[in-house]
């Protein structure tokens, strides 16, 4: 008796689990239709003009200010800032 009742509680916490987990990976896909949207959208939003933010880690180089800087000067309306990231930040 009590191997038939381990069974069936194996049998149910098994069921459980994998439902649960279906629906949590059920939240994790799309629709054909958004990926093949997200596209045009994604390169409808780079029309635009205006100030730039570099973002990323120390520049031991100093190339990253060097390129801002040729950039900056090239193009005035279009003001690249660069924002460097603690060391911490990883």
């Amino acid at each position: 008796m009590r191997q038939r009742r381990r069974t069936w509680q194996t049998l149910l916490a098994t069921t459980a689990t994998l439902t649960v987990a279906t629906i949590a990976l059920t939240g994790c896909g799309g629709t054909a239709t958004d990926a093949k949207s997200a596209p045009k959208a994604a390169a409808a939003s780079f029309e635009g003009k205006g100030p730039i933010n570099y973002v990323s880690n120390r520049d031991a180089s100093g190339a990253a200010n060097k390129s801002i800087e040729e950039w900056n000067a090239a193009h005035p309306e279009e003001k690249v800032t660069f924002i460097e990231l603690p060391d911490s930040a990883d």
